[in-house]
């Protein structure tokens, strides 16, 4: 709901928008070229995947048991906070102040967590590894602001279509006596939105360089996906499903947020119980060249 909500003020904005734009002059100082393409690259802030907010709950109780029991816990954690971006797009200028686009990119963040508890001369150490990507499928809209004869401003927004998949793989070991290897695989698809400014500036007749900045909305959700486990007891065992979410509610009346394989909906103390998430909402900063063609 949430989605559609958001998708109706996109549109919204976008008829507006449109017709704003399109009864705007064409008296701006842009080449004759009708199709340009770009290439961009950059770094993006992602607000996370539910992976990690499991994986903080998780630091949390084993902290809290490790302190009932006199034990020592250390944990440390790298969130998917910042990742790598490449993208290109094809525009059609339909005038020298408005065109339309076409692109796919590549969006791509990783974390890591390690925690490590001693009790009663026994050490863990759980430890995992999270890379999560997206490929964007992109359709939009440019509206160019010009300041000088080589220079321009331009606003952009549009709809965009995600492919989104992610690879883990935790390790529990008790030092020297066992360990326990899992990988979960994922994946899914939905649609995203963005919109943004950016600056450009001719280098020569046929080539600029481009900025860019804009935010983005891609919450994708519907994982599904596998986990596989092998111990080094020679044991193992697989699964293949749906990923789910819930938060599970404390002894100390906290929730903690925890990753399913299996509907959470039958267990007792589980609520906010929703399909697995993995958002790439958030702030993308790029640089890169414009190239006209025809």
């Amino acid at each position: 709901m949430r989605i559609i909500y958001f998708g109706k003020k996109i549109i919204s904005f976008t008829v507006i928008f449109c017709m704003v734009i399109l009864s705007a002059t064409s008296s701006a100082t842009r080449s004759d070229q009708k199709i340009e393409v770009k290439f961009l690259g950059g770094i993006s802030y992602l607000a996370g995947t539910d992976f990690d907010a499991s994986d903080r709950g998780w630091d949390f109780l084993r902290k809290e048991t490790m302190e009932n029991q006199g034990g020592i816990y250390a944990w440390e954690q790298n969130s998917l906070d910042w990742g790598r971006e490449i993208a290109g797009e094809i525009l059609f200028n339909l005038s020298p102040r408005l065109a339309l686009s076409g692109g796919v990119g590549y969006i791509t963040g990783k974390s890591h967590s390690k925690g490590t508890t001693s009790l009663e001369g026994i050490t863990t150490i759980n430890e995992t590894d999270l890379k999560a990507n997206a490929i964007p499928v992109t359709v939009g809209i440019y509206y160019y602001l010009p300041v000088s004869s080589s220079s321009q401003f331009f606003l952009n927004g549009g709809v965009d279509y995600y492919f989104a998949s992610f690879s883990r793989n935790y390790v529990s070991e008790d030092v020297g006596i066992y360990w326990v290897n899992s990988d979960f695989t994922g994946n899914a698809s939905e649609i995203g939105f963005h919109g943004g400014i950016g600056f450009e500036h001719d280098l020569s007749k046929n080539v600029a360089i481009v900025i860019q900045g804009f935010g983005r909305y891609a919450k994708i959700s519907g994982f599904e996906g596998t986990r596989k486990r092998v111990d080094s007891n020679d044991w193992g065992d697989s699964w293949e499903g749906k990923y789910y979410y819930s938060d599970r509610q404390h002894s100390s009346e906290k929730l903690l947020p925890r990753v399913n394989q299996t509907d959470p909906s039958t267990i007792e103390n589980a609520i906010n119980i929703r399909d697995y998430e993995s958002d790439f909402s958030g702030f993308t900063i790029r640089i890169g060249l414009k190239i006209a063609l025809f």
